[in-house]
């Protein structure tokens, strides 16, 4: 758990207000979260199904969700929020898109998943920005 809040007080400045701390701090986390989901997806997949078809695509998502956090080190703040708000939307697309193309007959209950996915992450712009 002190690794955990090492990670996500990083980038932080003593002489920031207290909404951009708060907004860092929730950038981190909320990148923390993306990039345990992302390594959840690979051990299930990997083990439990023995399905992993393109373990690449799952190293790209891992990349880019731990990017807002080498962003926030190195004091690109606004740069790692925009990232974290943009990626999940970007990445579920891309991932939906790609298997999309290799379905036979499109079922009308992938959109749903779509819009619900989508919807989820709908909400990290809010968290995140002033």
């Amino acid at each position: 758990m002190n690794f955990i809040k090492c990670i996500a007080t990083s980038g932080l400045r003593k002489t920031d207000s207290y909404q951009d701390r708060r907004s860092v701090m929730l950038t981190n986390y909320v990148s923390i979260i993306l990039f345990c989901v992302v390594v959840v997806l690979f051990v299930m997949r990997a083990f439990v199904y023995q399905n992993l078809n393109n373990p690449q695509d799952l190293a790209v998502c891992g990349v880019i969700f731990t990017l807002p956090l080498v962003l926030n080190l190195v004091n690109r703040t606004r740069e790692s929020r925009l990232l974290v708000c943009f990626a999940p939307t970007i990445v579920i697309w891309w991932v939906f898109v790609k298997a999309m193309y290799e379905m036979e007959p499109i079922p009308s209950s992938a959109y749903d998943g779509l819009r619900l996915y989508l919807l989820a992450s709908s909400c990290i712009p809010y968290l995140v920005l002033n």
